[in-house]
């Protein structure tokens, strides 16, 4: 239909038409407004606001690591960190610098210039400042007495990280974006639902504050760079270019670890034969405690802000504005154990000054530093144990006793036997009876730490050795017969078996096997023990007796006492000490089970693994009479206790068994029969300290042949050794105080190649005061 039709008079269409213009000329302008206030209002609201805000802030200082009696363990030893202004850093001060200039230079004719030619003037005028960057990269690195490469590489690092932090950024924005978008658009508010990154796009904080190029510079360094910082401030009020644009001097702190190496002086009187001597030893003992401590990473990663906002949620901690504590692109991060698990009490609070230019108000929020965090741990013992673990010394080397006798008749091994004086590796802890306090973490073998902070390369490559495991509580081990006590008073408790009951061992639990299920007496030499009751059983390590209480128990009654003993639990019921991953252990769910395995748990084998933790935190249950107290490391970890109503009866008989193992013939952990090197034999009592009680048993814990080349000469071998395991309780003649695991990788016999490294801890545990030498015990007329 024609419009004169419907508008018959050329006035009215002509009003029409001025009021169609009108419109047009107001909803233009209408629309950019509404989209200004609206639309985009936040965001220009925001960056408004930050254009009248500064903000500068203040290094802190991280919190120090002690142990029990106060000896500093990690502490921020005062350096300074030289920073540049970032746009330094990326060219962003070159561009800005040159572009200044180039309008400086054209004047009033910059005005009619196109981008194109304003591009021309700015790239032409960049040279200029562009040299005087690269001069003054030169005077930090004479300044520094740092290499031009190794700069550059700090450079280029700083760079990567901020620009890596800004695209993760700006993507998490645009995400969420879209995602409000989608949100009006199914309400009908929105129709635009695909938003650009570059919209999104903010400035990150990284990229308004100076990054550091120069870290943990000595004082002199620092206060050297500091005159130049007042140098160029003193230029630039005279008008005057400055030599170092965008410097800043930062007081910051670099992690040490004081006791990281020790001295320690080993008296070898009481070694055993072979290896005894009247001179002491003294072992440079490195990485005392690196796998307890751990080590920090410069450099934050998106892992580290998820776990720590992670941590926040748990707490339901809400982080006050501004947040004084978070994380920028090159702080330092607590990287492995306590300084990982202690990354919120160790870190402090950043000092802020803002600075409203508006109104020329100042606030000003003090740094804060990071709280202490004690440990329960001995460093003075931690070392002497860790000392013991050195092949130097001879305990922990392949000797010639490590093997057994074989019988005339007996098989050859199916693999290699490990040469003799190969290093071997293990793991020991120590715990306070009485408190449940770990006194000792040892893991061997340890490390010091790289230059960096953290291993160095070859420690993550070394794949026999695995120096960076933890093996105190994040390797898995087979117990063996070190959980004999354990099977008897649970049996006991479940009234599955009276401790003073006797069973006869008759050598094979099936006789119908000509293989497996077998005491150890008559695989070895054809031989029984004969009836036997509790005591007796542990005393001997007979294997027929806990076959028979794991048959009785049966695969619920054994599964259930290996967890009420700390094995394999949840993760709210683990042990959490805070010092890095933890193995929970493994027991295999009754419901899966079958009675043969159950059968074969009863002596520590089949499905079940654990660490040496677990074994000395169950024996110290043991040394109780029940109770648990969850073993902790740090001193203001709660005390978490739980009672397992273990039989009384049957615990003494589990003690008297573990006691009589260790000092009546026939034990297990009674005598060792030593290889001199003239040829001769000596046999001598594994545990015999005039004045200290122990209680003792050994084990041998089934483990798969390895691969690897030990007699270094390129050639690939496959090698067999068991896991060596000794746990005992000792104190003075009233009761146990302290529970020991021991565990020897790869050694064989637990009597033979653990035994007498136990008897050193003890004397270890002597030399640091925890129980009484032989003077102290004469003084007191014992």
């Amino acid at each position: 239909m024609r419009i004169n039709k419907i508008i018959p008079s050329m006035y009215q269409r002509r009003l029409l038409l001025l009021g169609c213009m009108f419109a047009l000329l107001v909803l233009a302008p209408a629309a950019q407004v509404f989209r200004l206030t609206v639309v985009k209002g936040e965001t220009s609201r925001e960056r408004a606001e930050r254009k009248l805000v500064t903000q500068q802030w203040m290094p802190t200082v991280r919190g120090r690591v002690l142990d029990r009696h106060g000896r500093v363990l990690a502490f921020d030893r005062a350096t300074f960190d030289i920073a540049f202004d970032y746009a330094v850093i990326n060219g962003d001060w070159v561009y800005r610098q040159a572009a200044r200039k180039a309008r400086r230079l054209e004047g009033a004719k910059w005005a009619e210039l196109s981008p194109e030619q304003r591009d021309q003037r700015i790239v032409a005028a960049a040279p200029e400042f562009r040299d005087r960057i690269e001069e003054m990269w030169g005077r930090v690195c004479i300044a520094a007495g740092v290499s031009r490469s190794d700069l550059n590489e700090q450079l280029v690092n700083v760079r990567k990280q901020v620009d890596l932090l800004a695209a993760r950024v700006a993507e998490q924005n645009r995400r969420n974006r879209e995602a409000e978008l989608r949100e009006k658009a199914a309400r009908g508010a929105e129709q635009v639902i695909i938003v650009e990154t570059a919209d999104v796009r903010r400035q990150l904080v990284e990229e308004a504050i100076p990054q550091v190029v120069l870290r943990g510079m000595p004082e002199s360094i620092g206060f050297a760079f500091m005159r130049l910082a007042e140098e160029d401030a003193r230029a630039e009020k005279e008008g005057e270019a400055p030599r170092y644009p965008g410097l800043k001097v930062f007081n910051s702190g670099r992690r040490e670890y004081p006791l990281e190496t020790m001295s320690i002086e080993i008296d070898r009187a009481h070694f055993p034969p072979p290896l005894r001597s009247d001179r002491p030893a003294v072992v440079q003992v490195q990485g005392v405690g690196t796998h307890l401590l751990g080590w920090m990473r410069d450099g934050v990663t998106a892992d580290d802000i998820a776990a720590r906002n992670k941590r926040r949620e748990a707490a339901n901690f809400e982080p006050p504005s501004p947040d004084r504590a978070r994380y920028f692109a090159a702080d330092s991060v607590g990287a492995w154990g306590v300084e990982s698990g202690a990354e919120d009490t160790l870190r402090g609070l950043r000092g802020l000054q803002i600075r409203h230019l508006d109104t020329g108000e100042v606030e000003n929020l003090v740094a804060e530093p990071g709280r202490d965090v004690h440990l329960t741990i001995d460093a003075q013992l931690q070392a002497r144990m860790h000392a013991l673990f050195s092949p130097s010394l001879g305990l922990t080397v392949v000797q010639p006793w490590h093997r057994p006798r074989r019988r005339e008749d007996a098989p050859p091994p199916r693999f290699n036997e490990i040469p003799l004086g190969t290093p071997l590796n293990g793991a020991a802890v120590v715990i306070d009876v009485d408190s449940g306090d770990v006194l000792a973490m040892v893991s061997h073998p340890t490390f010091t730490r790289s230059p960096h902070g953290g291993p160095a390369a070859e420690i993550w490559r070394d794949e026999l050795n695995l120096p960076y495991l933890n093996r105190a509580i994040n390797k898995s081990y087979t117990p063996g017969s070190i959980v004999k006590p354990l099977i008897l008073s649970g049996a006991a408790t479940m009234q599955r078996v009276h401790p003073a009951e006797r069973i006869e061992c008759n050598g094979k639990f099936y006789p119908q096997l000509e293989a497996g299920y077998q005491c150890w007496i008559f695989k070895q030499y054809h031989n029984t023990h004969g009836p036997l009751d509790g005591a007796e059983a542990i005393q001997h390590s007979c294997n027929i007796y806990f076959y028979e209480l794991g048959s009785r128990l049966g695969p619920r009654g054994v599964w259930e006492w290996y967890r009420r003993f700390g094995v394999g639990m949840p993760p709210e019921r683990h042990w959490n000490l805070g010092v890095g991953q933890e193995f929970a252990g493994v027991v295999k769910e009754a419901a899966k089970t079958d009675h043969r395995e159950a059968v074969l748990m009863g002596i520590g084998q089949g499905p079940i693994s654990w660490t040496p933790l677990h074994a000395a935190d169950a024996y110290a249950t043991l040394a109780r009479a029940g109770t648990r107290i969850v073993p902790r490391v740090r001193a203001d970890a709660p005390v978490r206790t739980e009672d397992l109503a273990l039989d009384r009866v049957a615990v003494e008989q589990a003690l008297l068994g573990l006691r009589w193992s260790c000092s009546r013939e026939g034990g297990t952990t009674y005598r060792v029969t030593y290889d001199m090197p003239d040829g001769s034999r000596v046999q001598e009592r594994i545990f015999d300290i005039p004045g200290i009680t122990v209680w003792a048993k050994s084990g041998t814990a089934d483990v798969a042949p390895f691969r690897a080349d030990l007699n270094f000469d390129g050639n690939i071998e496959v090698f067999d050794g068991d896991h060596a395991w000794c746990v005992f309780l000792c104190g003075d003649a009233e009761r146990p105080r302290y529970a020991v695991a021991l565990v020897i990788d790869h050694g064989g016999s637990g009597g033979r190649v653990a035994g007498p490294v136990a008897t050193q801890v003890i004397r270890a545990l002597m030399a640091e005061g925890y129980l009484p030498a032989a003077e102290d015990q004469r003084r007191a007329g014992r």
